[in-house]
């Protein structure tokens, strides 16, 4: 609230309060009443702007502060990287090309999330929203879905993923976390499956909790710590018996920065039939938190 915006309604306040001292012999009681009424819901008007501004300073330092803590661990590897791609290695330059282009690769998908972050940042601090809580959006999850395997295809090139969601499931998340948990989980699928197929799934369980499955036919577990996948490839220890050479495994750590900034988790588990589920549990709030 401004200066001049305060001093308005300072001014109006205290013209009314005069209306009735002056015409107190004249005018009759219950104008007086109505005048000192007003008198007062304007002294409570400007009560409740100072409380909205307040709420929205609030709003705005939260949102600074949940914005500065995702993206924090996101620079702070986004460096790294970079530092990685400049330093010689004194490796064969064949091996050296596979391996900086492994690197570039991790280099623009912590970019991308980097941007997703700043995107929401700008939403929900935007000041034709007055809301004390996270803006929230109201979308269908099948075209988030969707959306992501397409840009996931431009990269991959063909790929064969089924997507078993209903059409007209809608849910309150935000898009561009959501969208990146999502692709990162479902590039990691691709990556074990060599093709053998994908599947999404999703709904609503019995406690309003948007769920989402996605199976692979990889070889899932193998006996491993689930908690260890979670972690960049720097935090774990031993060598990567993977050897993968598109990238340095980081998509589940930002996949699981994203889930759990929206208040959600993410759970590993083996697939009877073979394979790993990557499941996503993300609360669903009211219509009144949108």
């Amino acid at each position: 609230m401004t200066n001049q915006s305060e001093s308005d309604i300072n001014k109006v306040a205290e013209d009314a309060v005069n209306v009735v001292r002056r015409g107190s012999d004249v005018v009759p009681l219950p104008v007086q009443d109505l005048v000192l009424a007003m008198s007062k819901h304007v002294a409570n008007l400007k009560a409740a702007l100072q409380l909205l501004e307040g709420r929205m300073e609030l709003r705005d330092s939260l949102a600074d502060a949940q914005a500065s803590a995702l993206k924090e661990p996101l620079l702070e590897l986004h460096t790294t990287l970079e530092k990685i791609v400049d330093t010689d290695w004194g490796i064969r330059r064949g091996d050296r090309a596979v391996f900086s282009g492994a690197v570039a690769l991790e280099v623009e998908r912590v970019s991308r999330v980097i941007t997703a972050v700043d995107q929401w940042h700008a939403v929900q601090t935007d000041p034709a929203f007055v809301f004390e809580r996270e803006i929230l959006e109201r979308a269908f999850l099948s075209e988030i879905i969707h959306k992501v395997i397409d840009e996931l295809a431009k990269d991959v090139g063909n790929i064969n993923v089924e997507v078993k969601i209903d059409e007209d499931l809608q849910v309150t998340t935000s898009v561009e976390r959501l969208a990146v948990a999502v692709s990162a989980l479902v590039e990691n699928a691709i990556k074990f499956s060599q093709n053998k197929g994908v599947s999404v799934e999703a709904g609503l369980n019995e406690d309003d909790e948007l769920w989402i499955d996605i199976v692979d036919n990889g070889p899932g577990l193998m006996g491993k710590d689930p908690n260890d996948l979670w972690k960049a490839l720097s935090q774990r220890d031993g060598a990567d018996t993977q050897q993968n050479k598109d990238g340095l495994s980081i998509g589940l750590y930002m996949a699981r920065i994203m889930v759990q900034s929206l208040n959600g988790v993410i759970e590993l588990t083996d697939v009877d039939s073979g394979g790993l589920c990557a499941s996503i549990f993300l609360p669903q709030r009211r219509t009144g938190d949108i």
